[in-house]
């Protein structure tokens, strides 16, 4: 597995609004969770993102592992 840099252009909450609306099987998931559950949630969330913002990107990584196969 690699780790690559990719960095979000916009504040964590940017990023985390961004997020919930491309990512339907996570946003389905919040939506399972009580109003208390989600604002802790998102509470958490901007906690572990915001030390990653340097003023213009969020500065996250995303793991990706390349595998081959072949179709017989």
């Amino acid at each position: 597995i690699l780790t690559l840099p990719a960095p979000y252009r916009g504040t964590p909450e940017e990023m985390l609004t961004a997020i919930m609306e491309i990512a339907a099987p996570l946003r389905n998931l919040a939506a399972t969770l009580s109003d208390e559950d989600q604002r802790a949630a998102q509470r958490d969330a901007y906690d572990n993102l915001r030390p990653l913002y340097d003023g213009t990107f969020t500065n996250v990584t995303a793991p990706v592992l390349i595998v081959r196969g072949v179709l017989r």
